[in-house]
Parts: structure tokens; sequence; C-alpha cells
């Protein structure tokens, strides 16, 4: 099957990163970008739609109906992937006869190691699943939810949550450096502890690495009882609640 992708932004460009030279047969339209790391780029949103079989919504949510009003003849009958966040299925079948999956994902899918959810409409056979799980797995990893509604929470927690934890990494570094590291021993260090972090939450559960790092009477209890004195579980909760409310304002 051949995609199709619309908006050569972030999301789009991502995805040409993530598929180029890995066996995809794809074109890609834009209303701005001309190119792509030697990939062509039409401005013809109608003939991407056209000569694709899954197109791929790779706009910004204000910009979804402009686009979906422009193709919903060219994608009739086809499969949608979008990636806009906060618009529900119902948002692409109300104007269009088409099939839709809505995926949740994060910019780290350019490294192929996206992450998020995604969600099927009526409609799709075994074998059209299957080709959007395959375009998936070239993106990252995904899990399949049978609704929407817990959608916001995947947001909060893969979409936005590369942002809050990328955050506190920055944090970390900023003080290395200001305790006289430089900036590059302290990247190299919040680098080295976060890949070794992943390794160790592969094979253990979170609560008990902690509980192996902060022995009693030693340096990480210490730290981890001024994350307690500032509230940080409150503090990230408060993140969460807002980030889910937002998502399911765009949806409405």
């Amino acid at each position: 099957m051949r995609i199709g992708i619309i908006g050569a932004g972030k999301i789009g460009t991502g995805i040409i990163d993530a598929i180029k030279g890995k066996g995809f047969d794809f074109i890609a339209s834009s209303k701005t970008a001309k190119a792509y790391k030697g990939v062509f780029i039409s401005d013809d949103n109608k003939m991407t739609a056209e000569d694709s079989d899954i197109i791929l919504i790779c706009v910004k949510p204000d910009k979804a109906k402009e686009v979906l009003d422009e193709i919903k003849d060219e994608a009739k009958r086809k499969i949608i992937m979008t990636f806009a966040a906060g618009l529900p299925i119902k948002f692409y079948t109300d104007i269009a006869d088409v099939k839709v999956v809505r995926v949740m994902t994060t910019l780290a899918l350019r490294n192929n190691k996206g992450a998020g959810a995604y969600v099927f409409s009526s409609g799709f056979s075994e074998s059209e699943k299957n080709e959007v799980r395959r375009i998936l797995e070239a993106l990252g990893e995904y899990i399949e939810l049978s609704g929407e509604s817990i959608l916001p929470v995947v947001t909060a927690i893969s979409g936005s949550g590369i942002a809050y934890l990328t955050k506190i990494f920055d944090i970390f570094i900023k003080e290395g450096i200001s305790r006289g590291l430089t900036k590059e021993q302290s990247e190299k260090l919040i680098i080295g502890t976060i890949k070794g972090s992943l390794s160790m939450m592969e094979e253990t559960q979170p609560e008990q690495i902690v509980k192996q790092i902060a022995v009693p009477g030693g340096t990480t209890e210490q730290g981890l009882l001024a994350l307690e004195d500032g509230k940080l579980e409150e503090v990230l909760k408060d993140a969460f609640d807002r980030t889910i409310k937002r998502a399911e304002e765009i949806g409405q």
C-alpha cells in the first residue's frame, strides 16, 4: 500500500525520517515545504490523497478540517491515519467517507523511538489493520486501544510526557553546570543516567529501583525527602490533570 503524508512539520518530517529507506512506498505534500532531505514534497494535497492508499494527516489540529475538506473526495473509502492531537474519529467521519486510525505519538518517532497508542474506527479488515501496524512498528512502540476515551491519558504520559521528563533532565544538567561541571560533562552524565535507568526498568519495577538506591541514612534518601517536601507527586499529578483537560477540550 502507498502512504501519502500530508503536512511537513515536525511529525510529517519525523515520519519521513523514520520510514525512508525501509521499504515503504510513500509520497508527501505540504503547503509550505518543497523538499526534505532529498524527498520531494508537492503542494498538491489532493494528488497525494488520490495517489495513496493510506493517508497520514500530520497537520496541527486547527488545520485538520481545512485539509479534510480539501481531500474528502480523493480520500473516499480510504484509510486516514491521523496524528492531529485531540480530534476524535467522528470529526473525520462526519466530513468524509473514510476509515480512520487515530494515533497519539511523540516526536521521538523520527528516531524510530516514538511511543503512544492508536484506535481504529469501524470498517477495517484485518489486513488493513496489519498495514497500519507495520507503519507504526517503524515509528516506535505503540499500544492498541479499544476506544478513544483513554487517549488523553496517553497524551499526558507519552505525547506531552516526553517534554515533562526532558524538563527535569534539563534542570539536572543546569545544576551540574552551576556546581562545577562543564556542559558536556553534565549532559554526558544525565544521558548515561537516563539510559541506565531505562535498562533497569526493563527488568525491575520503579519502586524497587528506588528502594535499592535509597539506602537508609544515605545521600539519595535525603534527596527523596526534599522531593517529598516539595510535593513532587502533587505537582506531576497537576500536570497530568491540566494536560488531560486540555486534550479533552480540543476534542469537543
